[in-house]
């Protein structure tokens, strides 16, 4: 298996880890913890749903999308406006579509894609101002 690793910079090449570079803003979120006598920063998993729609090339948005109902929806939604416009949106449509809507303040701005991965547009929703090019699904719906 691989732990993807989140830091301002690449750190040393280590055999299952992945590093993945954020802008010092954007890291936050997390909580210490020990195993074995050693301790480690673990993301909340608030921050590791917008995490996951802050970089869907990261992993799958079918994991956020599963772990929105068990989140702090206030919570969640502060740490994806903490981490950019598109985040936001991203994660205000997969909470209301799993059941646990957020509220959008002002409707954001922009137009961006579910999945910038996806190269194909998708369906426009207009509240969220997203190109849903991605169909969402929890493990528990097959």
């Amino acid at each position: 298996f691989k732990v993807q690793v989140v830091a301002a910079k690449k750190g040393p090449d280590m055999q299952g880890v992945e590093w993945v570079v954020f802008p010092p803003d954007k890291i936050f979120g997390y909580e210490r913890i020990r195993v074995d006598g050693y301790s480690a920063n673990l993301a909340t998993l608030e921050k590791a749903v917008a995490d996951i729609a802050y970089r869907p090339r990261l992993a799958s948005l079918n994991y956020a999308y599963a772990a929105i109902t068990r989140c702090d929806m206030q919570k969640l939604a502060e740490y994806a406006r903490m981490m950019g416009k598109t985040t936001y949106k991203r994660v205000g449509y997969m909470a209301e579509k799993a059941g646990c809507p957020i509220e959008a303040e002002t409707p954001p701005g922009g137009v961006s894609r579910l999945n910038p991965a996806n190269a194909k547009r998708g369906k426009f929703d207009a509240k969220w101002g997203l190109y849903v090019n991605e169909v969402l699904k929890r493990a528990d719906q097959g």
